[in-house]
């Protein structure tokens, strides 16, 4: 199944939070438990940022459930540090078995509020 594509904004300083309907080619829920969700992105300043569901930090937020919604909520305190104007990002599922599927691949811009 082809990644889908979808562009948004990130508010600087603000909360964000994004929610991903993750659905089969019968348009069917996923059941995520027990899988492995990465989200990347690369900034038009050459920086990384990754965010998945394992790794436990109070910098964001990245959540699954069993009927396929993948939630990314990133606090104003981190999105204050954003200088980047553009960004690169994909959306990874990684199942038990070790299959990798691409479930978004696309770009998000930051608005400044200053």
């Amino acid at each position: 199944m082809p990644a889908a594509s979808f562009d948004f904004q990130l508010e600087q300083g603000s909360d964000f939070q994004i929610v991903f309907n993750y659905l089969d080619s019968d348009s069917n829920p996923v059941n995520l438990t027990n899988m492995h969700v990465l989200l990347r992105f690369k900034d038009n300043n050459g920086i990384d940022y990754s965010f998945d569901n394992i790794t436990e930090t109070s910098d964001y937020a990245l959540t699954t459930t069993s009927n396929g919604l993948i939630t990314l909520l990133i606090p104003a305190r981190i999105t204050d540090g954003y200088t980047f104007a553009s960004a690169q990002y994909e959306l990874d599922i990684q199942a038990v078995s070790y299959t990798h599927l691409r479930a978004h691949e696309t770009k998000a811009n930051l608005v400044c509020r200053r």
